[in-house]
């Protein structure tokens, strides 16, 4: 591949045209959920796909984050029990009922 003056080293900084369009397939159950996400994101699902790529190769290469501990108490949980609760509520909903209610609250 010929060097192009027009891509830049930072992926941030790129001319579409110089991006290597994809075919990816995927079950449908999985492109739905990325489709939810991306528009509760507000990005388009080659973004969304391209994003959760990106992160996941930089946390295989990220060495592995320790744990905080509470002295006596184990590991730190970041969501209470009410935050579990809501979450699981959130899940069970429709996505349609998912993005009003996040737009609601926007």
């Amino acid at each position: 591949m010929k060097d192009n003056p027009s891509v830049n080293a930072d992926k941030k900084n790129y001319v579409a045209r110089d991006v290597q369009p994809t075919v990816l397939r995927l079950h449908p159950e999985t492109r739905a959920t990325l489709v939810r996400l991306a528009a509760i994101h507000g990005r388009s699902l080659s973004k969304e796909i391209a994003l959760r790529l990106e992160q996941s190769l930089e946390a295989e290469s990220a060495p592995p984050p320790s744990q905080s501990v509470k002295k006596d108490k184990g590991p730190v949980d970041p969501l209470s029990e009410i935050d579990r609760a809501m979450l699981a509520v959130f899940r069970q909903m429709p996505v349609e009922k998912q993005l009003a209610l996040l737009s609601l609250l926007n």
